[in-house]
């Protein structure tokens, strides 16, 4: 197998790896950051549900308001 050649320069090839580099990193944190908002939005839905059985777990003993 013969080596390929390539007419493009080293400091242009290594400026076009670097910028590579980057944008992966950069999808990567957009990734992440997709899947916190996910887990956040989770937990807000889970707390909502929480303070609706204990509102009514306290309506159905008899206590107060339901609070």
């Amino acid at each position: 197998m013969t080596e390929r050649q390539t007419t493009i320069p080293a400091e242009e090839l290594a400026s076009r790896q670097e910028l590579g580099a980057k944008l992966r990193a950069q999808e990567r944190i957009n990734q992440i950051e997709d899947l916190v908002r996910g887990i956040r939005a989770s937990i807000n839905i889970l707390i909502e549900k929480e303070k609706a059985l204990l509102g009514e777990r306290a309506i159905l003993r008899g206590e107060g308001n339901g609070k």
